[in-house]
């Protein structure tokens, strides 16, 4: 009866802590990749807009 408290308190914050930053973990990761995918995409519009105007 003590061990059984003691294992769901112990493993309840652990799984709780390590999930929430795997999420914004994920969450970084995706805007960082759009950010480097948007980048070159401004950098080729503006370019083009460049060339065309210039």
């Amino acid at each position: 009866t003590t061990k059984a408290p003691s294992t769901t308190t112990t493993e309840t914050p652990t799984t709780t802590t390590t999930r929430a930053p795997s999420r914004l973990r994920e969450i970084d990761g995706s805007l960082s990749s759009s950010a480097w995918v948007c980048a070159p995409l401004v950098l080729a519009a503006s370019a083009l807009a460049c060339t065309t105007l210039g």
